[in-house]
C-alpha cells in the first residue's frame, strides 16, 4: 500500500492535463481504491487496483491516453524498486437479450463536429424563440464519444434545456422547452410524418413510452388499466390549459 501511495503522490504532482478552448481540461481523478485481498481479515494485502476517471478531449487515443501515466509509473520505479505496476483500460460487459455477452474497453473520446455543414444547418434559424445560435458542449458523456469521436460521423447533440438537468434523479424539462424544441424540427403551419406513423387504433393499447399524436380539435381520450403517468402536451400550446 506505501508504494500505491508514493505512487499515487507522483500522478497528482506529475500530470499534466491536455486543455481545449471548448472542452476545457482532460481532468484524472482517483475513483475508487481496492486492496487485495478484499475485505481485508487480519492480513497485510499485496496488491492494490486504483481506478481513474479520465475526462478525454478531442482526438485522443488509447495509447496516449496510456502513455502519460507508463512514464509516471517509470519514474517512481527508479525509486521503488518493490513497485510493480501496470496501467490498462477498464473493460465493461453487458448481456444482450440474445443471451450473448459483449466487452468492450471503457474508452470514450471527446468530440466536436461544429464546423461540419451538417451541424451548421442543424443549427436554429435566427429568430427561433429561446434557442441559443451557438455550438456549445455537453457537461457529460453522450453516445456521440462513439458516433464522433470514434467512427468520426458528424453528430449533433440537442436539448432544449440545462445540461446538469441531464442524467440525474429526478431531472426535468418545462413545458415551454418542450414546446420550442418541438418547433425546430416541426415548425408550426408545417405537417410532420409523425402524425402518420402514430394514428390511434381501436381497442389497442400502448406500452410504457408510447407516444401517440393527435391531430388538432379530434376527440381523444385514454384509460389507463394500470398505474401509470401520461404527459399531454399541445403545440402550439394553450393558454386555457398553462
Amino acid at each position: 500500500m506505501k508504494t500505491m501511495m508514493s505512487l499515487l503522490t507522483s500522478v497528482e504532482k506529475e500530470f499534466i492535463p491536455h486543455w481545449h478552448p471548448l472542452l476545457g481540461e482532460g481532468i484524472l481523478k482517483v475513483t475508487d481504491i481496492i486492496s487485495s485481498p478484499y475485505p481485508g481479515a487480519s492480513v497485510i494485502p499485496d496488491r492494490c487496483r486504483v481506478t481513474f476517471g479520465r475526462r478525454l478531449l478531442v482526438n485522443g487515443t488509447k495509447e496516449g491516453v496510456l502513455k502519460q501515466i507508463k512514464l509516471i509509473i517509470r519514474g517512481v520505479t527508479a525509486f521503488e524498486p518493490r513497485l510493480k505496476a501496470e496501467v490498462f483500460l477498464a473493460v465493461d460487459s453487458a448481456k444482450c437479450y440474445t443471451g450473448e455477452v459483449i466487452k468492450a474497453e471503457r474508452f470514450a473520446p471527446g468530440w466536436v463536429s461544429g464546423g461540419h455543414p451538417f451541424v451548421q444547418k442543424a443549427l436554429p434559424c435566427p429568430g427561433s424563440a429561446g434557442l441559443s445560435q451557438g455550438v456549445s458542449h455537453y457537461s457529460f458523456c453522450t453516445n456521440g464519444s462513439y458516433n464522433a469521436g470514434e467512427a468520426g460521423v458528424p453528430t449533433v447533440g440537442f436539448g432544449h434545456s440545462l445540461g446538469e438537468f441531464a442524467h440525474v434523479v429526478e431531472g426535468y424539462i418545462e413545458i415551454d422547452q418542450l414546446v420550442a424544441a418541438w418547433d425546430r424540427f416541426f415548425p408550426r403551419g408545417e405537417t410532420s410524418d409523425i402524425e402518420d406513423r402514430y394514428e390511434p387504433n381501436d381497442g389497442e393499447g400502448g406500452g410504457p413510452g408510447s407516444v401517440l399524436v393527435l391531430r388538432g380539435g379530434e376527440t381523444h381520450e385514454a384509460r389507463g388499466i394500470t398505474f401509470c403517468r401520461v404527459i399531454d402536451a399541445f403545440c402550439p400550446a394553450r393558454d386555457d390549459f398553462r
